[in-house]
């Protein structure tokens, strides 16, 4: 399957990320009026009972577009066998205690099938709603994960329940707090679909949004700030992640989890905005980017742990450590757009770089004839150049190591000292200078 995402395809998720942000509310509306809800008023009885403890309403819930409504806590079997199928699932009014579901036999989301309405899972209570490990959790929909309500406490969705089937998984959070409420997906998921992250907070223990080929889109528009962290103590999340344009606020992706494990993301990274990272690993732990990270937005790395960029980082945005550690290993690149009166993308913050990867420097866009930039900002940051360190043009050639923190190619100049980057025009251009040229020939060896 192509892991990158054309065109069609970009504009097929912002169809749908639009639609979301259009009809959330309306859709939980005509969910529950399109089928008459089951309400639990059962406490700890099992999903097949019937009447008081059990179901009111239209009896037990198990039809596509089903509602099955909870209003207090306690803990349900699902023991229907061979399983049941609904609509939408809801906790919601004042419970006093965390809902529990364990789905036994099973637990199918189905709201229309093919058609153009998905199926809901929602929490508009204070207290947690929670899918437990006791049996799978099937998408035959797209499914819209979605709690209303902020405040204190831990989850307000925790799924542990392994997700198969296909659909396409939407989470809308209104809190964006990872230690207060968020959306928790627990087991190694194998569904089939692409995964938006339209606003709030998701944490993910183990790979919970399938293989490779379930892209994920971090933000929507207009839908302001959305996190995505892990929480297990070795994680490893395949996925390709587009992080969202004009979200209005902050978009995150990490792990919250301490520790000297590894936490990876190996699938690509796309830009369309600007991106933070959080780590807080304990020293010996990181939190390691090994694939491209590409696209015009910046990266902030946020956080007292340590952050590894391996691959060859082509995104031309600003760099910036603020706390923290940022590695860029032997083989990872950072790239730097050069370009006239002075002005390129940084390295900057107020954390530490350890450099031991390349500097890859874009000079498509450059006529001066001379000029020094900035790259890395050693006055703020605490900053170390490794023995493999160096600097190479796009397409061209790779600087010369002089020793003593002095790197060059041809005319250009890179010093450790300052972080500066210096283009000395050639003699004849020099001249042409001082003879007051209107037209000049810039000719600059790489």
């Amino acid at each position: 399957m192509d892991m990158s995402l054309s065109t069609e395809r970009m504009a097929t998720m912002e169809t749908r990320t639009l639609r979301h942000t259009a009809v959330m509310v309306l859709a939980m509306l005509l969910a529950a009026t399109a089928a008459q809800a089951s309400v639990w008023s059962g406490g700890s009885a099992n999903w097949s009972s019937n009447g008081d403890p059990g179901w009111n309403g239209t009896g037990v819930p198990n039809a596509a577009g089903a509602v099955a409504s909870f209003t207090s806590g306690g803990t349900t079997t699902q023991d229907v066998s061979g399983g049941v199928t609904v609509g939408t699932l809801s906790l919601s009014g004042s419970p006093t205690s965390d809902r529990s579901i364990a789905p036994t036999q099973g637990l199918t989301f189905n709201q229309d099938g093919a058609g153009a309405g998905y199926a809901i899972l929602s929490n508009s209570s204070s207290k947690r709603l929670s899918l437990s490990t006791a049996g799978p959790v099937t998408l035959a929909d797209d499914l819209l994960i979605t709690n209303t309500v902020t405040g204190t406490g831990s989850y307000s969705i925790s799924i542990t329940s392994t997700i198969g089937g296909t659909g396409n998984l939407t989470f809308s959070n209104v809190s964006n707090d990872t230690a207060a409420r968020p959306i928790s997906l627990g087991a190694n998921n194998n569904f089939t679909g692409s995964v938006l992250i339209q606003k709030g907070a998701v944490t993910l223990a183990n790979p919970g949004f399938g293989g490779v080929g379930n892209a994920v889109t971090l933000g929507s528009s207009g839908n302001g700030s959305a996190t995505l962290v892990t929480t297990g103590s070795v994680t490893s999340l395949p996925n390709n992640i587009t992080v969202a344009s004009g979200t209005g606020g902050t978009l995150l992706l990490g792990s919250t989890h301490t520790g000297t494990t590894t936490s990876t993301y190996s699938g690509t990274i796309t830009l369309n905005d600007n991106l933070s990272i959080t780590s807080v690993k304990d020293v010996g732990g990181t939190v390691a980017f090994t694939n491209v990270i590409s696209g015009a937005g910046a990266v902030t790395k946020v956080g007292s742990g340590s952050v590894t960029f391996s691959a060859a980082n082509t995104y031309t945005g600003n760099t910036t450590v603020s706390e923290g550690t940022l590695n860029l290993a032997a083989t990872g690149e950072l790239r730097f757009k050069i370009q006239n009166a002075n002005a390129s993308s940084q390295l900057l913050g107020s954390g530490t770089a350890n450099l031991d990867g390349l500097f890859r420097l874009d000079v498509s866009a450059l006529t001066d004839a001379a000029g020094t930039w900035n790259l890395v900002n050693v006055g703020t940051l605490t900053e170390t150049f490794g023995g493999t360190f160096n600097l190479a043009f796009v397409g061209g050639a790779t600087f010369t190591n002089q020793g003593g923190g002095t790197y060059t190619s041809g005319n250009w100049t890179f010093t450790t000292s300052d972080g500066n980057l210096t283009l000395i025009p050639e003699p004849a251009t020099m001249a042409l200078l001082a003879l007051g040229g209107c037209t000049i020939l810039v000719r600059r060896r790489q």
